[in-house]
């Protein structure tokens, strides 16, 4: 752990933000408050999304477990009442929490398009302060739950109106020290012909260039160069925001900034058969798994450093408890990593982040209609190798080949590399015993209510039980 005295802290939780569209790799746009906490802190460049779906991610991110234990695979499920998450953890420390923005981690209104809500109680997690919504694209004058059953409606632009309710929070007068999280929807698909204010826009090159793992048929289209402006323009948005937040919040604050996944954005043809649907998500390709994380801490973090950890979601929450002096849940799977935060040599690192995605997100993120694209995959520092359940597989030098433009999979001069990978891929495989089976198979981890009856290991309790509380006190020595 860091420190005894425990800091108030932010974090802001960005939606299909990719690494290449933040600093220091965007150079068509100028983000300033993400260069400015860059400056002031630092950067992780191998902060990967290993599940790159909204709520996968966010189960992992949000309790320090993986998918194959929690149960949460797919988009529009309702979190069991017995997991521990961020705000369980920091209420239970001594923090006044509240959360703000999107959720994602309730069935919600799902699948009908009425204003949805999360009632109060465990679906929350253990927040106290609670002005989101579960998932939907209203970006102007969008709703969001307070009270139990209550909506209301933030006025103009989303970034503006979760701005206007982090402020009411941090605003409130009490001793306690404070954990926020603030989740924006932007720079996330949805489908509007304008995503953004139109300053936003006028901000951006007459045409934008696309890099090289973006082939000519996809950049010449102009639905492409449209939803990449949309993009792009939601981007400058949400950054301006994050400067905001991190001034409200004050320089002694603890501020993470990060994003649930990437984008494909037309990177390696996907989909080849839909070039203006280029928002593709769920690959194994770094436009999809790597994403920004920045964290600033008023002097406590060397500014200006870049670390190369590789850092997973299940590592954020037991890393924000070593960073806040909080103890870590017995329930956590990932690691601390708080140690790089202050630029020393965490005791424990990874070589390798295991990577899936279970259902057929080509088909739909939120519903299990057919089998295919399910894969399992490993990223290193160096190397991607992924196998998919129809027998598909990849390998990618990172160093040689950052595009991942050329397969090496069953190249003789890599095979070595392949089977080392291949090994290690399936020993990770036991230990979470996940068989990749196809989507259908977890059908039935899921009630009729979309709640999680089941996990790799089999059938669990009731969804509403109560969770294990002693799980939140260190183990005696």
């Amino acid at each position: 752990m860091i420190q005894m005295k425990k800091p108030n802290i932010l974090v802001v939780l960005a939606d299909q933000l990719r690494a290449f569209n933040s600093p220091p790799f965007e150079q068509q746009v100028s983000l300033p408050g993400m260069e400015a906490m860059i400056a002031d802190g630092v950067r992780f460049d191998q902060a990967l999304s290993t599940y790159p779906l909204c709520t996968p991610f966010r189960g992992m991110f949000m309790t320090g477990r993986h998918p194959q234990s929690t149960g949460i695979f797919l988009n529009f499920t309702s979190t069991r009442y017995s997991e521990i998450g961020l705000g369980d953890v920091f209420t239970h420390a001594g923090y006044r929490t509240g959360y703000v923005g999107k959720w994602h981690l309730n069935r919600g209104a799902f699948p009908s398009e009425a204003m949805d809500f999360i009632p109060e109680g465990r679906p929350r997690l253990g927040f106290d302060y609670w002005r989101t919504y579960n998932c939907h694209v209203d970006f102007w004058d969008g709703h969001i739950n307070g009270k139990d059953w209550e909506n209301e409606k933030w006025k103009g632009y989303e970034t503006d109106g979760l701005y206007r309710y982090a402020e009411e929070f941090i605003a409130e007068e009490n001793e306690k020290p404070w954990f926020l999280v603030v989740s924006p929807h932007q720079p996330h698909w949805n489908w509007k012909d304008v995503s953004a204010p139109g300053e936003y826009y006028d901000r951006l090159p007459a045409k934008l260039e696309f890099p090289p793992n973006v082939p000519e048929f996809y950049r010449d289209q102009p639905g492409v160069q449209e939803q990449y402006r949309h993009y792009l323009a939601m981007t400058m948005a949400m950054d301006e925001m994050l400067a905001k937040l991190r001034k409200l919040a004050g320089p002694e604050t603890l501020v993470i900034f990060t994003s649930d996944h990437g984008t494909q954005m037309g990177a390696q043809a996907i989909p080849r058969d839909s070039p203006t649907q280029c928002w593709g998500k769920s690959r194994p390709h770094e436009e999809s798994i790597r994403v920004p994380f920045f964290a600033s801490w008023g002097g406590r973090i060397p500014k200006g450093t870049v670390r190369q950890e590789l850092f997973t979601p299940v590592d954020f929450l037991p890393t924000l408890c070593g960073l806040a002096g909080v103890p870590i849940p017995r329930s956590v799977e990932g690691i601390d990593l708080s140690s790089a935060f202050v630029g020393e040599e965490p005791g424990v690192a990874r070589d390798a982040a295991y990577l899936m995605n279970f259902i057929n997100y080509r088909n739909s993120p939120n519903l299990i209609r057919t089998d295919g694209n399910e894969w399992r995959g490993l990223r290193t520092h160096r190397h991607t190798y992924v196998e998919w359940r129809e027998g598909e597989r990849m390998l990618y030098d990172l160093e040689a080949d950052p595009g991942q433009m050329h397969n090496l999979a069953g190249q003789p001069g890599h095979a070595a590399m392949e089977r080392e990978l291949a090994g290690r891929l399936h020993d990770e495989m036991v230990v979470r015993n996940d068989a990749l089976h196809p989507s259908d198979h977890y059908r039935a981890w899921l009630d009729p209510e979309r709640r999680i009856i089941r996990n790799a290991w089999g059938p669990l309790p009731h969804p509403e039980a109560p969770p294990d509380w002693s799980l939140l006190v260190p183990r005696s020595r």
